[in-house]
């Protein structure tokens, strides 16, 4: 009987299983665009969301207002990339190059930016909220254009 009980339970597991490992972000992107983009790097207002594009060769692409929600760009290189308006929240940019990129108006909330390459990049208007910064730290609420970073204050 108790073999039974164990079958059971675990059938009824095995048939829950791809519900619960189903993510919606994963299955997003569309791979044509995605071949486009490494074909010709312009991809602009490009439904990327959760595409895997580590150490991709993006310099100088051209990806304004693309939706790259959870995308995995680590390792990328993005030196002066437009990514004005695009939508990089909970984005994985981990070591990604993105000196003189254009991030003006991006949404980088959530977006993970630690040990990235940022000099000369153009944050006017970003929203940084919640991101964690090249150095490791997390950008406070109302970071916009700028990583704020709340220091405890001593008593």
């Amino acid at each position: 009987m108790r073999s039974y009980l164990l079958s059971r339970r675990t059938s009824a597991l095995l048939l829950l299983l791809p519900l619960t490992s189903w993510s919606p972000v994963a299955e997003a992107f569309d791979q044509g665009q995605v071949s486009e983009l490494l074909r010709s790097g312009k991809c602009r207002r490009c439904d990327l969301r959760g595409a895997n594009l580590e150490k991709a060769e993006l310099v100088g692409a051209d990806l304004a207002e693309a939706d790259l929600s959870g995308t995995n760009l680590a390792g990328a290189h993005l030196f002066a990339a437009n990514l004005g308006g695009a939508i990089l929240t909970n984005a994985n940019l981990h070591r990604a190059d993105l000196e003189e990129a254009w991030l003006t108006g991006a949404e980088l909330s959530g977006s993970n930016l630690f040990q990235s390459r940022l000099t000369g990049v153009f944050l006017e208007r970003a929203n940084l909220s919640g991101a964690v910064w090249r150095d490791g730290r997390p950008c406070a609420p109302g970071s916009w254009g700028q990583c704020r970073v709340d220091t405890p204050t001593k008593p």
